[in-house]
């Protein structure tokens, strides 16, 4: 049984895919498996994944007719073995020391649920570049955050196996938002959330990308009621009301390029919006 499983969702994802795979053959901690779930690809998806999994018994690949982004997570979850569940999205790559650094916090806080980690962003098909990340980075944990925005990048989480299944996993009704979701029922049951401002993990941004770039309406929408659910059950003020309907103007009036290059610039200010 591998210490860490990591999974994996994607469609129509070969051009991306390799990238991705590769980032977690290069990983320092070799105690792995990666449950990959092809949820109805029509492209080369497929065949690119099994090129792997002929050469590598630690990859797996399940193989759907398109189940929905949720029931696929769940079926990597239901299939794999791992004590501690990463999740990496099939087009953002992850840093050599990813699962080794985050494995390192585990050990340190054996009472935390889930630890994420900075990203950097990357553009259409670029890899990224990496730079020598520390494990001795401050833990900051982030619960009450959830109350503001969704603070974790979704390819950058390792959680425990015990507490995903407590809280029923993904939920499968949901559309988009479904990390976020996730966050506050672990959030709401009292478990820690933890944060290292380290970038051991990528974001990438391309045209087809996304439910966000082709229904973006409906993406804000379902943000705003994830969010307005996180402010009740975590008892976030009149300030955090206040954000959420900023956040949901920002996100509908400033496209996603501009947004990027404001985050970058900008910081930590800009990521109250």
């Amino acid at each position: 049984m591998s210490e860490v499983s990591i999974i994996c969702t994607v469609k129509n994802g070969e051009k991306t895919i390799k990238s991705t795979i590769e980032s977690i053959l290069r990983q320092s901690f070799t105690d792995w498996e990666l449950v990959i779930v092809d949820d109805g690809s029509t492209d080369n998806t497929n065949d690119i994944i099994k090129s792997f999994t002929e050469k590598d018994s630690r990859i797996k690949l399940i193989t759907t007719k398109g189940v929905g982004r949720g029931k696929a997570l769940n079926l990597a979850i239901n299939n794999s073995k791992g004590k501690y569940i990463a999740n990496i999205d099939a087009d953002d790559p992850s840093h050599p020391d990813r699962i080794q650094i985050q494995l390192k916090y585990f050990y340190k806080h054996p009472d935390l649920t889930l630890l994420a980690t900075d990203y950097t962003f990357i553009y259409d098909n670029e890899d990224p570049i990496w730079t020598e990340e520390k494990d001795e980075v401050p833990l900051q944990l982030i619960n009450q955050n959830l109350i503001y925005q969704n603070p974790i990048n979704h390819s950058s989480v390792m959680m425990k196996r015990e507490d995903l299944l407590s809280v029923g996993m993904y939920n499968v009704n949901l559309s988009s938002q479904l990390d976020y979701d996730l966050w506050i029922r672990f959030a709401e049951k009292g478990y820690k959330l933890g944060y290292i401002p380290a970038k051991l993990s990528s974001k990438r941004i391309h045209s087809n990308q996304s439910f966000e770039n082709k229904y973006r309406f409906r993406y804000l929408r379902n943000s705003f009621v994830v969010q307005k659910r996180a402010i009740r059950v975590l008892n976030g003020s009149f300030k955090a009301i206040i954000i959420m309907y900023l956040r949901f103007l920002y996100g509908l009036l400033v496209p996603q390029k501009i947004r990027v290059k404001l985050r970058n610039g900008i910081g930590n200010f800009l990521n109250l919006l």
